[in-house]
């Protein structure tokens, strides 16, 4: 709970399950520094008990993540206000594009440093309208955020190129961050079922039509492999996958599906690769970390967000973006590996993940972001 002792940081998301599966180490990091945090996110009663067993405050607001009311950005605009004005914070902390945007622009007009973190450009790189109204929106509510973070090298320019962001704001994290002493593998051998997953929320962009184009086409010669989906369907998306469409591929036989579960690690234990072919703008994909951290294989598209987390050919391999043959391709370079290359390439992974995309990184850095702008607290570092 905040006191007059502790020093507040406000954290800012579109949903309390990303600061419960993304931010924990951190949130730990910053209480043990000597912070009190109070969560802001939209009132979900089972993330608002894990946010408070993680020694949060929880402090819900309505916040429609794909919604384009007006009226309804403005009362999430006031209620992040209202939300500063009640806990007094040093800073604010944000994530995901409302909470960005909303966040800083009340913490500017506050008096409050604001670091957020763009976590992928998504919608807003698709050359539209939207797009246009996005840079405008950049543009006012980051132009006093003491630090915009960025995930990947080709979002940073996107938006610190055209003056969106300044470049003394900008600063490069490796993705979120995964701890390898969570996310380390117990099987160290190709496993007996040979599996290909992709973990993802069912959405059209994020390849899941191209992936099961993909197993069709390589079952054609390598009929011991399954393919596997994992998420959740019926995601309020303009692009989601339609239940029934993936009870088809099922019933075909193309696929396997399996609903979210808490802890991923089993799943990704038993595969023998990760597979994601996004064609969305992402940050740096999370499930592609956590996959590399439990030692396996990755096969992803040659994008930005994506081709960050594999060295091709050494950790895993790229592909050509909505091409189902090109992601074949790559599936099956992967499935002729000896097990011995199939090990190495797993190791690499991890190693990788180990040197440069630990949870440690990226807490170091958010550290060194609230020192630059001045906020610390009594058992600060």
């Amino acid at each position: 709970m905040p006191t007059a002792s502790r020093p507040v940081l406000l954290l800012v998301a579109n949903q309390g399950w990303n600061l419960v599966n993304y931010r924990a180490g951190l949130i730990a990091a910053l209480i043990e520094d000597g912070f009190s945090i109070v969560a802001v996110a939209p009132a979900e009663p089972a993330m608002a008990e894990k946010l408070e067993a993680m020694g949060c405050t929880f402090d819900p607001i309505r916040l429609d993540a794909k919604g384009l009311s007006p009226l309804a950005e403005l009362r999430t605009f006031l209620a992040v206000r209202e939300a500063i004005r009640r806990h007094r914070p040093r800073a604010l902390l944000g994530w995901t594009i409302k909470a960005n945007l909303w966040g800083a622009l009340a913490a500017r007009l506050a008096g409050v440093p604001a670091i957020v973190n763009v976590s992928g450009l998504g919608i807003a790189a698709d050359g539209t309208v939207l797009q246009r109204l996005a840079a405008l929106l950049y543009r006012v509510c980051f132009a006093h955020a003491a630090t915009v973070f960025f995930q990947n090298e080709a979002d940073c320019a996107a938006l610190v190129k055209p003056g969106l962001v300044r470049s003394d704001q900008a600063r490069l994290l490796p993705g979120s961050g995964v701890n390898p002493n969570h996310f380390k593998p117990t099987l160290r051998d190709r496993p007996t079922v040979r599996r290909y997953i992709l973990i993802a929320r069912l959405l059209a962009p994020k390849g899941v039509r191209e992936f099961v184009e993909a197993a069709r086409i390589v079952r054609r010669t390598r009929p011991e492999l399954s393919f596997a989906l994992v998420g959740f369907l019926d995601v309020a998306n303009t692009t989601a996958i339609r239940r029934d469409e993936v009870d088809r591929w099922v019933a075909e036989g193309a696929i396997e599906y399996y609903e979210p579960v808490s802890d991923v690690r089993p799943i990704l234990d038993a595969a023998e690769a990760v597979v994601l072919p996004s064609y969305y703008r992402e940050g740096l994909s999370r499930a592609l970390l956590e996959a590399a951290s439990m030692a396996r294989p990755v096969v992803t598209t040659d994008l930005p967000g994506c081709r960050e987390a594999v060295v091709d050919g050494v950790t895993g391999f790229l592909c050509a973006p909505r091409d189902p043959v090109s992601l074949a391709e790559a599936i099956d370079r992967v499935a002729a590996l000896s097990p011995e290359e199939w090990r190495a390439m797993g190791n690499a992974a991890r190693a990788r993940i180990e040197a440069g995309f630990s949870e440690s990184v990226v807490i170091g850095r958010y550290r060194e972001a609230l020192s630059r702008a001045g906020v610390t607290s009594n058992q600060t570092r």
